[in-house]
């Protein structure tokens, strides 16, 4: 079972020889039990230690490139630049979120504005909070789009099928150029907000779609 997009080429290059196609992406499904906490990012910027000054300016969350995962077997030459627009970035919170350990200790020393935290956060609930997310990899920004919070890729592979359709549908930016590091802009910071605007047809398409191939749900 995949999405729409997913391409039927592709399906067969993985060895698929029938496929059940639901609208929408996966994550509209992973998340589709999800609760907003509007108290959450207070919560967060409080015990990172946000001065309150500062937390009225914009969070930005960034997830690092996947450095060690097989499908990422090539250097992120724009990652660098794009964490150091944001460490020289006035006014903003920015917090990283580093994939491995060797990633850490070079991150803190080459941009010290730039918070790393030493303890896990509930990443739904951050991505739901932040004013922008920017990853280097691909769930975090879908999770993001699903919830409605304003993302940019910086993956420095080609995009998939599913990453396509997203910057097709105004949901998902693409940083590819040092031109698009100098040009992006933080928006200010969004509202509280106690809910999503759920899209609820890719549970509900996969629920019949279940029921209809007789599958154990």
């Amino acid at each position: 079972m995949v999405p729409t997009t997913f391409p039927d080429e592709a399906l067969i290059r993985f060895g698929a020889r029938h496929a059940v196609k639901y609208a929408g992406i996966k994550e509209d499904i992973c998340l589709d039990d999800f609760e907003a906490d509007p108290a959450y990012r207070r919560h967060v910027l409080d015990t990172l230690g946000v001065p309150e000054q500062q937390q009225a300016g914009a969070l930005v969350v960034v997830r690092t490139p996947p450095s060690e995962a097989l499908y990422h077997q090539h250097g992120n030459d724009l990652f660098p630049a794009l964490l150091q627009k944001l460490n020289d970035t006035a006014g903003i919170t920015v917090i990283v979120l580093p994939r491995y350990e060797s990633q850490v200790a070079p991150l803190r020393q080459a941009y010290p504005r730039l918070i790393l935290p030493q303890e896990p956060l509930d990443g739904l609930k951050l991505v739901h909070s932040a004013d922008l997310v920017i990853s280097a990899g691909g769930s975090m920004n879908r999770e993001a789009a699903a919830l409605g919070t304003p993302v940019c890729t910086i993956f420095a592979g080609p995009l998939p099928a599913v990453d396509r359709h997203l910057v097709e549908a105004g949901k998902l930016r693409v940083i590819d150029s040092l031109q698009a590091i100098e040009a992006l802009a933080v928006s200010a910071r969004k509202p509280a907000s106690n809910g999503i605007e759920r899209n609820q047809v890719p549970m509900q398409q996969l629920l019949a779609l279940i029921d209809e191939v007789g599958v154990d749900a």
